[in-house]
C-alpha cells in the first residue's frame, strides 16, 4: 500500500504549487475563486493520483508525470487568468523553480533515510517518509509565503511598467 502512495505523492505537490501561484492574481481571474477551486483541483487531484498509479504500475519514475501534469497545471493556469502571458507565465515558472529545489532537498533526504536505515533502494521514487517531507515543506512554503505574494507579488503583477526581460 505505501508503495502506492510513493509516486502519487510525489505529484501531488502540484497542488500548492497552484494554490501559490493564485495568491497574487486572485483579481484576475476570469472566474470566482470558489467556481476555480470546485473543477480545478479535483481534476488536478484526479490527474495527479491517475499519473502515480500508471508510474506505479509501470515502475517507471515520476520525472516525465511530474513534467506532464506540471505543463497541465501551467496551462490550466495560464488559461484561467485575465492577465497577459508573460506575467502568468512568469508567476507559474517561479513557483515551478522553488519547488524544484524542494524536490531536489526531498532526493536528498530520502537517500539519507535510506542510508541511515541501511535499506536498499527499492524503487524509482522518493522513500515514503521523504515524500511526506516534501508535501509537507511544500504546504509550508505556501503558507509562508501567503502574505508576500498577496501584497509585493501583487503589486508587481499590478504594475503596467513591468520589464519583458
Amino acid at each position: 500500500m505505501k508503495d502506492i502512495l510513493r509516486p502519487i505523492l510525489e505529484l501531488l505537490v502540484v497542488l500548492p504549487g497552484l494554490l501559490l501561484g493564485y495568491f497574487p492574481v486572485k483579481t484576475y481571474l476570469k472566474q470566482s475563486p470558489g467556481r476555480l477551486a470546485a473543477w480545478l483541483f479535483p481534476l488536478m487531484a484526479c490527474l495527479c493520483i491517475g499519473s502515480g498509479l500508471a508510474c506505479y504500475r509501470l515502475h517507471a519514475s515520476t520525472v516525465f508525470a511530474l513534467a506532464g501534469v506540471a505543463l497541465a497545471a501551467i496551462c490550466l493556469y495560464t488559461g484561467t487568468l485575465t492577465i497577459s502571458l508573460w506575467k502568468s507565465g512568469t508567476i507559474a515558472l517561479s513557483v515551478c523553480a522553488v519547488f524544484a529545489c524542494v524536490n531536489s532537498l526531498s532526493r536528498a533526504v530520502s537517500a539519507a533515510i535510506i542510508r541511515n536505515l541501511q535499506l536498499p533502494p527499492d524503487g524509482p521514487w522518493l522513500c515514503l517518509g521523504a515524500c511526506v517531507f516534501y508535501n509537507a515543506v511544500c504546504w509550508v512554503i505556501v503558507l509562508a509565503a501567503y502574505y508576500p505574494a498577496t501584497h509585493t507579488v501583487r503589486a508587481m503583477v499590478e504594475d503596467d511598467n513591468f520589464a519583458q526581460t
